[in-house]
């Protein structure tokens, strides 16, 4: 890919790892999984979790469910709304399951007034984290050169090398294992949409110290 002027001018976002009371709420029923990780090609390294498998199901203890976002981190769902504005974006990246979720209220009953809810399909590249730009600092390297999988002691900033970015609207780079970065295109289409329930966190605020036990914002870490 070309190193244009449009790509060096990208922001990116961290979309903000959910383990805030919302997302607690989101309990999946229907255990299916891959048979396995998606791997590094080359070294066999596990580069994110197993792939949830239809049906989809949750339960939920709320009276409602949650704005255009519906997630537990691992498992991203959006509505029917959000979707048809993602898809007239055409935001790259972001493709979904043909099913859509079955959500239930505690016991058994399905929550008929649940919005639809599409489930996001993680599409793996092997985007790179810059480190010396981000700040990082290695614990241990644990994939290979390839997928760049790491635990990490502590992360200053976001910055993508663009290099190897293949413009994609989201994705989960190499060396950032857990993490879901997006761009400003995808952040203008939540703003644009008034979509509920997305946080971001900008690339310069972006910040993990796993001292400290914690990866967020950076006003939240001075906050702490």
């Amino acid at each position: 890919m070309s190193a244009s002027g449009d790509l060096q001018k990208m922001i990116f976002h961290v979309l903000k790892p959910g383990y805030n009371d919302e997302y607690k709420d989101f309990v999946r029923l229907s255990p299916n999984r891959a048979k396995a990780f998606p791997e590094c090609p080359r070294c066999h390294c596990r580069i994110g979790p197993w792939e949830w498998l239809r049906p989809f199901r949750v339960k939920t203890t709320k009276s409602r469910c949650f704005g255009d976002l519906f997630t537990d981190k691992m498992v991203l769902t959006v509505s029917q709304g959000f979707r048809e504005a993602a898809v007239a974006a055409q935001l790259k990246g972001l493709s979904f399951w043909d099913d859509h979720l079955e959500v239930y209220r505690s016991g058994s009953a399905l929550f008929s007034q649940a919005p639809t809810y599409h489930v996001v399909h993680r599409n793996y590249s092997f985007t790179r984290i810059d480190p010396s730009g981000s700040g990082l600092v290695v614990q241990e390297l644990v994939g290979c050169e390839h997928c760049n999988v790491m635990t990490r002691a502590r992360v200053e900033r976001l910055v993508i090398d663009e290099l190897t970015w293949n413009g994609d609207d989201i994705f989960w780079p190499t060396g950032l294992y857990g993490a879901c970065v997006v761009t400003s295109r995808f952040v203008e289409v939540v703003a644009q949409g008034s979509f509920a329930n997305f946080t971001f966190i900008h690339q310069d605020e972006y910040v993990e110290d796993w001292q400290q036990g914690f990866f967020g914002s950076r006003s939240e870490l001075n906050g702490k």
